[in-house]
């Protein structure tokens, strides 16, 4: 029998495998695969410096690549 954190940490798993799965994410899914603040992401948005499309009052939507390619950005080469 499983405990309620067991429980907890699999809805968890089960949760980010769904999202992996998606094209398109909500703020709010955003910030839950980054870890970053919505705060944060709502000031990038504002600025433009992430692509995303508004299509209805308030609601901020990402593409996928966009988001990986917007992580991707400014890449630190390793010194040899």
């Amino acid at each position: 029998i499983m405990n309620i954190e067991e429980i907890q940490e699999i809805q968890e798993l089960l949760k980010m495998l769904i999202l992996a799965t998606k094209e398109t994410y909500t703020l709010n899914e955003v910030a839950t695969l980054t870890g970053f603040k919505k705060s944060y992401l709502y000031n990038k948005i504002s600025r433009n410096e992430i692509p995303h499309y508004k299509p209805t009052n308030g609601q901020v939507f990402i593409d996928k690549e966009d988001l990986t390619k917007w992580i991707k950005q400014n890449k630190q080469e390793v010194k040899k």
